[in-house]
């Protein structure tokens, strides 16, 4: 049996002509076709191979996680209900535009957590790629541990020039629930909106979901749950009410990456976990990948792993075209690296904020 570390990180292609990868060109958000590298033969009579190169797919990061920088750390803990600190973050212009408002958000939710304050020179006008400005933020923690937010520099036309995500600690106590009580959030014990009368409608207590695997909630409140069995993201707001966020028509598949994530396949989601800016990341189970839905757009795309291809490989280079085998759990750091279950090769893996290239955190992965 093969282990993690035994595993190549790149597979040779035998027979092939040519490698044309799409290489996304942030500048003036063009899509070229490029072609790294045409076939080598190795000898007299050899079959050609061709072998992809690190430089070919570098620029495979979905838009949105390109040049994604680290999160910035708030230097001290802050006490829940004590004195807010104050700290200014450098944010880098990821997408050219002309900037139209900031924001700053604790997972997506402003006026919580981490909050605009003093002066800023992130100021309407328009911003190239990789030029800098600063943010003034304020962190006044709810609750204790670690709390997430970001920084979203948003453009006249709607789309997120930059994302600089943020973390601080909240020290203090934390308020225990009574016991002796349960009640039901989501859910009427039927696994299909066919099978029971009360089913398909808005409130979440009669809407039918099937073998749901994971869960999370904002800083506000809404909860998201994956419709394992119904191979949907389910969104639960404030009011009792669901909705759903990806996958509508409940079919299972891999399509839809770069479109709305309403209108997208997915298969068998499991973990969730929302980051500083309110992002949805889940475990795409079925499909052997970690996907991504933008808080601003509603978009969706592929962060880590290859769709629909069950494997292990990868390591030291680019998540995005590593290939991991069922992953089920999700957890981010302090700094904004995802941690990934990648169950069936049991291993972790380590997705790192800034290259966006993945690892194997596991000091003994045994493999499949």
């Amino acid at each position: 049996m093969m282990t993690c570390d035994e595993h190549s990180p790149y597979e040779e292609i035998h027979d092939c002509r040519e490698v044309t990868v799409a290489v996304i060109r942030l500048w003036g958000q063009k899509l070229r076709q490029s072609t790294c590298l045409n076939s080598v033969p190795e000898g007299p009579g050899s079959r050609l191979r061709c072998f992809l190169l690190i430089s070919c797919f570098l620029f495979l990061y979905p838009l949105g996680r390109v040049f994604a920088q680290p999160a910035f750390i708030f230097p001290s803990n802050v006490s829940v209900g004590g004195v807010a600190l104050s700290a200014t973050a450098t944010v880098t212009i990821q997408s050219p535009g002309t900037l139209a408002s900031v924001q700053v958000v604790t997972q997506g939710v402003t006026n919580l957590d981490f909050t605009l304050s003093g002066t800023n020179t992130c100021i309407p006008g328009s911003y190239a790629q990789g030029q800098t400005c600063t943010v003034s933020v304020s962190f006044a923690p709810r609750y204790p541990g670690l709390r997430s937010g970001a920084i979203s520099l948003v453009a006249d036309d709607g789309h997120v020039m930059a994302t600089q995500y943020l973390s601080g600690f909240g020290t203090g106590g934390l308020s225990v629930m009574v016991p002796g009580q349960i009640s039901t959030l989501a859910g009427d014990g039927c696994l299909s909106d066919g099978f029971c009368p009360s089913s398909g409608t808005s409130p979440a207590t009669q809407s039918a979901l099937k073998l749901p695997l994971g869960e999370a909630t904002d800083a506000a409140g809404t909860l998201y749950i994956s419709d394992t069995g119904g191979n949907r993201i389910r969104k639960v707001d404030l009011a009792g009410n669901i909705t759903t966020i990806a996958n509508s028509s409940g079919v299972a598949g891999f399509s839809g990456d770069g479109g709305s994530a309403v209108f997208a396949q997915i298969d068998q989601p499991s973990a969730i976990a929302i980051d500083g800016a309110g992002n949805i990341i889940f475990a795409d189970t079925g499909n052997h990948a970690i996907r991504e839905i933008n808080a601003v757009t509603g978009k969706i795309s592929t962060i880590a792993g290859t769709l629909g291809s069950a494997g292990y490989n990868g390591d030291g280079h680019a998540a995005v075209s590593a290939l991991l085998f069922s992953p089920q759990g999700l957890a981010f750091g302090a700094s904004g690296n995802l941690y990934i279950a990648d169950t069936g090769n049991n291993c972790i893996r380590e997705l790192t904020a800034a290259s966006q290239f993945i690892t194997n955190q596991s000091s003994s992965a045994t493999g499949r």
